[in-house]
């Protein structure tokens, strides 16, 4: 029965030459789990026992052993009866496998990166320090909806397979609820209804690649400075479905300003060139093992704590035949920019047990689940020529002037780990142009909290 179990469950394995480290997992009563590392199929194989290991099957311990008899790997257990010969793939089918292993973990990587849909309101929103605008009520909704379509993958590849590559299709839409506010000085009676005023509709198409032979988040591999580094294109919308003028018309006190009630914005296609990388820093061992004994109890064993950082630098730009021509003709719109995210994530393994009273039993294998996270944005605008004010009184903004050019904003999360997706966030930023659309011309503070969604680092997402 013994034979029957290991020698069926190495068959039925078709990770079996995948897996980057040789370890016998402690089982349950009903199953041994045996990994081979991939250097043990290539290179100079000994012609004798490659490893031993005790484990337990039935409460029984059992020497399990592996060598290569120059054809195959040979299992073999304390009685010294062969279980099953594993033929070994050729070198081509062992090069494929390490690049789809790479492939998914670029394509994992760079869908985790991608901001998290973000929704804030009722007293967890607030904005201050309004210029050049109307100091607003805390919001009822601020709602940043942006989960990336991906298209990528281990099969995703180009018939060489020495270029990664991924595409991103993401309906971006921003919603703010205002409160009702009569004296709000645009439009003929303010806000009111609970206005949803102006949203942004912004979707965007992206494209990242890497070289294949650099990108590996292994931590045990030699660092160089093109490891893990990708390039980016990307293509964005931004209007705001309205259709009044530009610039207020109803009131006289407001000639020649922006119209914040019901302005039309419009930026048809704007593009964005992108480089970016990703480091895996720190491993150490962080074990939790006072675990107390209650049959039937399972438990996530904390194992060991990590983190991984991530940075892009963009530079963004607005073709003059695509942009919109009113407001493009004062030169109040910025349309170059240059961008800049950096992005630290905390995270700890756990691996699955249950115990039977008096000893715990592995039931799985070492993941690892993101648990904290932090990321830092900012963008400047880099026209030579941009102004704020008025039509009729244009004040032109100093290149280095960043209370109007710089927009920078930090937000931390608290992901749950059970739910993998969802988490927790505050976020503090200020914004010399505000980001929402016709709302541009004015400069704020801004603290939000809520819940977000993404796709943060959980077994999910592993190959």
């Amino acid at each position: 029965m013994l034979l029957f179990i290991l020698g069926a469950y190495i068959f039925c394995n078709p990770v079996f030459a995948q897996q980057q480290h040789a370890t016998s997992d402690l089982a349950n009563p009903w199953e041994v789990t045996i990994r081979l590392t991939r250097s043990m199929l290539v290179g100079n194989i000994p012609q004798q026992g490659l490893w031993t290991k005790d484990t337990i099957l039935h409460n029984q311990q059992v020497s399990v052993s592996l060598w290569f008899d120059g054809r195959a790997l040979v299992t073999s257990s304390t009685s010294g009866d062969t279980i099953y010969a594993y033929n070994i793939p050729n070198q081509y089918v062992l090069n494929r496998l390490e690049i789809r292993r790479k492939s998914f973990s670029f394509f994992s990587t760079m869908r985790s990166i991608q901001e998290p849909l973000l929704i804030s309101g009722l007293v967890t929103d607030w904005t201050f320090g309004t210029r050049n605008g109307y100091q607003k009520k805390p919001f009822i909704l601020d709602a940043d909806v942006q989960t990336p379509l991906a298209l990528g993958g281990k099969e995703f590849l180009n018939k060489k397979g020495n270029w990664l590559s991924t595409f991103h299709l993401v309906p971006h839409f921003k919603v703010r609820i205002f409160r009702d506010d009569e004296s709000f000085p645009f439009g003929p009676k303010g806000d009111i209804s609970l206005p949803v005023r102006t949203p942004s509709t912004m979707p965007w198409l992206a494209y990242y690649g890497t070289w294949a032979k650099h990108w590996d988040r292994d931590l045990t591999k030699r660092n160089h400075f093109l490891r893990n580094v990708f390039v980016g294109a990307r293509a964005f919308h931004h209007s705001n479905g309205q259709d009044g003028w530009e610039f207020d018309t109803l009131k006289v006190a407001n000639a020649g300003k922006v119209n914040h009630y019901n302005g039309n914005f419009g930026e048809n296609l704007y593009f964005e060139v992108l480089i970016g990388g990703a480091q895996d820093n720190t491993f150490r061992p962080n074990p939790r093992i006072n675990y107390s004994h209650v049959p039937g109890r399972q438990i996530y064993q904390r194992l060991n704590s990590s983190t991984s950082s991530f940075w892009k630098l963009g530079y963004e730009f607005h073709p003059s035949s695509l942009t919109n021509k009113r407001l493009d003709q004062y030169d109040l719109y910025g349309r170059f920019r240059l961008n800049f995210t950096f992005i630290r994530s905390y995270l700890q393994s756990y691996r699955e047990a249950i115990s039977d009273g008096q000893l715990w039993y592995y039931i799985g294998q070492e993941e690892k689940y993101e648990l904290f996270r932090w990321s830092i944005h900012a963008s400047y605008i880099l026209d030579p020529q941009y102004n704020t004010g008025t039509t009729t009184d244009l004040i032109k903004v100093g290149y280095f002037d960043i209370s109007q050019r710089l927009n920078a904003w930090v937000t931390g999360y608290y992901i749950f780990r059970d739910l993998k997706n969802l988490a927790l966030f505050v976020q503090l930023g200020r914004y010399g142009s505000d980001i929402y659309n016709i709302y541009f011309s004015q400069s704020l503070w801004q603290a939000r909290g809520g819940i977000a969604f993404g796709f943060f680092e959980s077994p999910n997402f592993k190959d």
